[in-house]
């Protein structure tokens, strides 16, 4: 099976993390000396198994540049995608977000037009360029969509006015409790997602898009939410 950036990626967050070799190989159902290839490679660049002694720009990057050959995402199985055509919308659309977004725009681009090309696949239809320009065109208005709802987010520390209209109060202070609903959170749920690692990232993708997932698959999610979950009982 053809490994992808983001499989790489991950297998070197494990090892960063202090994971060794055998247990990467059993977590994520890969073979050992695929993973060694890939540890062996990060050594020779004076990449050590310690928290935080990563890249700076993160694994993804360094695999991107350390790899060119790997392609970026794989997201079910099938015939190979066109990332290549994929990039090249990708790259002139990005340039429709504001500058600080423009990557994460290119990458939002690239991530759905695998989608649909996946769906048509399995309809059977041709997934054609004037296809990818629609998705990329549809990826910005969506953009700027959920930007402009960020934007008309209240922060917690707005001044409304009291309930006598004379004494003004945080918007915090009115809350119900410490367990009340995390406003940011339950508005845009990708601030979650975006925290997560991409393998955990592609498989919500293929549940959303009504992929099944395979036992590899299904493992790899219930290591993740076990993890999540020890994370959460520490910090209490």
């Amino acid at each position: 099976m053809t490994l992808t950036v983001h499989d790489v990626a991950e297998i070197l967050e494990h090892w960063e993390a202090g994971t060794s070799i055998k247990a990467i190989a059993r977590i994520l159902r890969r073979n050992r000396h695929t993973i060694r290839k890939y540890v062996i490679a990060a050594q020779a660049q004076g990449y050590q198994p310690s928290p935080g002694n990563g890249p700076a720009k993160g694994w993804r990057a360094w695999a991107a540049e350390t790899f060119p050959e790997l392609p970026p995402y794989m997201l079910t199985g099938g015939k190979e995608l066109d990332w290549e055509e994929y990039v090249a919308v990708a790259e002139r659309f990005k340039y429709k977000a504001d500058p600080q977004d423009w990557e994460d725009l290119r990458q939002a681009i690239i991530v759905r037009a695998a989608e649909v090309a996946r769906i048509y696949e399995i309809k059977n239809k041709p997934f054609t360029r004037g296809t990818m320009v629609w998705v990329a065109r549809f990826t910005v208005r969506r953009y700027w969509y959920d930007l402009s709802r960020r934007r008309r987010v209240l922060s917690l520390s707005t001044t409304i006015a009291g309930e006598d209209k004379r004494r003004p109060t945080e918007l915090s202070e009115r809350l119900a409790d410490d367990r009340a609903i995390d406003l940011d959170a339950w508005i845009d749920a990708k601030t979650r997602l975006g925290e997560c690692p991409q393998r955990v990232v592609e498989l919500a993708y293929k549940r959303a898009n009504g992929f099944p997932l395979d036992r590899r698959d299904s493992d790899h999610l219930k290591y993740y939410r076990n993890k999540v979950k020890q994370q959460l009982v520490a910090s209490k």
